[in-house]
């Protein structure tokens, strides 16, 4: 079963006694019906984020979520003992699932390693850029090089960083939390343990993250035309 449908799955079972309800009697809880509403869709979102491993259980706990909001809606208009009941047992679900997926995201978080991420990775990753670049500076760099493994690009930059493969001789790296006293470190690191044909970076604070792009393009292409015709 998809886990994007499985929110709104239990937020339709939430509202199920809404068949036993007599005609004309009581009034629906907007709010909490709204709240069902809320966590399902949350749920559903998670589901589509990439796998890691406490995704699941973040969208099992707000499926549970969902259908407790739904069953006390629905108990505001069918009062029966039986279905508060079926709300409490689901926030107790829904928190153990959500201190399932707290536990696996924090021993996650320790092995994170750094990504390589594809050229297509880049288009994704423009609109958050373009927002940190408005708040703090970012350096990019681009980088000519014989292949690298992803190994020894995790002993160069943070995992912080986010490194993009655009060629199989070129990559681009945004330095998220390097401060600039760093930078003379990291090419110094790139100097020795890559095969170099050259590099450009930038300061990028409150510029198109493209324009940034198209300049350090024309930087490097400077380096490597110069460095041919010595």
């Amino acid at each position: 079963m998809p886990w994007i449908v499985l929110p709104w799955i239990l937020f339709l079972l939430g509202l199920s006694p809404l068949g036993l309800l007599t005609p004309g009697r009581g009034d629906l809880n907007p709010w909490e019906l709204l709240a069902a509403l809320i966590f399902a869709g949350t749920g559903s979102l998670y589901a589509k984020v990439p796998s890691w491993p406490s995704r699941r259980a973040w969208v099992l706990g707000l499926s549970f979520l969902s259908a407790s909001a739904a069953l006390r809606a629905s108990g505001s208009l069918v009062p029966m003992a039986w279905i508060h009941l079926a709300a409490s047992l689901s926030e107790l679900f829904a928190g153990a699932a959500l201190l399932v997926g707290l536990i696996l995201g924090l021993r996650d978080e320790g092995h994170k390693e750094l990504a390589v991420l594809a050229k297509m990775g880049l288009a994704a990753a423009l609109p958050l850029l373009e927002r940190l670049a408005q708040r703090r500076p970012i350096v990019f760099l681009l980088i000519q090089a014989e292949p690298i493994a992803p190994d020894l690009l995790r002993s160069i930059f943070r995992k912080s960083d986010l490194v993009f493969e655009l060629s199989s001789e070129r990559y681009l790296v945004a330095l998220l939390k390097t401060r600039p006293e760093a930078l003379p470190t990291i090419f110094r690191r790139l100097q020795q343990r890559l095969n170099l044909k050259g590099y450009a970076s930038l300061r990028c604070y409150r510029m198109p993250i493209l324009e940034a792009l198209e300049r350090l393009e024309a930087e490097l292409e400077h380096i490597t035309l110069s460095r041919t015709e010595l």
